[in-house]
């Protein structure tokens, strides 16, 4: 008999997944950076119940960026002069990133 992980995602966290949030965890890995650096410059979005364990997570989210489609650009550029304080420049997978999410649309925030 064998024994498949299941995953498991509450609607919460399926909410926050389609808004564009993560876990620190989750944004630290995807960007290069540290846990504590994403809760340092990124606002929090939420906490959830995660996992087959119903753990309590919090969830991140990059200032004006609305569902990774759109951003406030007033927004985006506090978050950008934050992380430009706190991330090393040498950190070319953060800033490729940050790059990129200036291609969004502009939204009316």
């Amino acid at each position: 008999m064998s024994h498949e992980q299941r995953t498991f995602q509450s609607l919460g966290e399926i909410r926050a997944n389609n808004r564009g949030s993560l876990p620190a965890s989750k944004w630290a890995k995807k960007l290069g950076i540290t846990s504590h650096q994403v809760s340092n410059i990124m606002v929090r979005d939420g906490v959830h119940l995660t996992g087959c364990f119903y753990r309590r997570t919090t969830f991140y989210a990059i200032p004006g960026i609305r569902a990774k489609k759109a951003f406030s650009p007033r927004l985006f550029e506090n978050f950008k002069a934050a992380a430009r304080m706190l991330i090393p420049e040498s950190k070319r997978k953060f800033w490729g990133f940050v790059a990129q999410c200036e291609k969004y649309p502009v939204t009316n925030n």
